[in-house]
């Protein structure tokens, strides 16, 4: 910073909340129970502060899951009251472990463990959504789907060829494929989809993302 300038950094930790609504109907419901006027004049990737119920709140339109979605950061008592109207409304809660295993699905990487190894934008395939020019990377971040319900941990080498051209990074059983699914970092010329890879023993095809797609009725 600048002469004249200061900063000082607060944790919050234990006194914020993070309430997410993901999905088709996340607009209308954000409209109709938190605030009338954020879907409206809140893009996707931006955030703005309101407020809710006479407190101060912050919301940010994104969704991990692949989908329009709000994330709302708020303090323990409202969040607790902003669960019990969606609950109330038939808004279907879920937790942490299921949004994870929406996440790979969607083929949506997350900072742990997907981007902290220092992947850029490109490599991440993150470059469109960012707006940034085209590239083409020496490495990529892929969907795997495996042949079965094992779950290899992270960092597991991935082979193709009896030679390591990545690594695992996020895992999960999804249940609505009956199978698990993965993202891993692979070598560019084995990241395209019906690559046959290995992954600790359990084979893998990697296939384009999103892994899951919602049927339209």
């Amino acid at each position: 910073m600048g002469e004249g300038y200061d900063a000082v950094v607060q944790d919050r930790t234990a006194t914020t909340c993070l309430v997410g609504i993901a999905g088709p109907g996340a607009a209308e419901a954000a409209a109709q129970h938190v605030n009338e006027a954020l879907p409206p004049r809140l893009p996707s990737m931006h955030a703005s502060p309101f407020e809710f119920h006479g407190y101060r709140a912050l919301a940010i339109r994104t969704s991990s899951v692949g989908e329009d979605g709000f994330e709302f950061m708020v303090a323990p008592p409202v969040a607790e009251h902003l669960l019990g109207l969606l609950e109330a409304s038939g808004v279907g809660l879920a937790g942490m472990g299921a949004q994870e295993i929406a996440r790979i699905e969607a083929g949506v990487p997350a900072f742990t463990p997907d981007l902290e190894t220092g992947l850029t934008p490109a490599e991440a395939g993150l470059g469109e959504v960012l707006g940034l020019p085209p590239d083409e990377p020496e490495r990529m971040l892929s969907a795997l789907l495996f042949e079965g319900t094992a779950t290899p941990p992270v960092g597991t080498p991935a082979l193709a060829d009896e030679q390591v051209v990545g690594e695992l990074r996020s895992c999960a059983r999804s249940f609505a494929l009956d199978a698990s699914a993965g993202l891993a970092i692979l070598n560019r010329n084995r990241s395209h989809p019906g690559t046959p890879i290995l992954v600790g023993g359990e084979r893998a095809l990697v296939a384009q993302k999103p892994l899951y797609r919602r049927r339209k009725m």
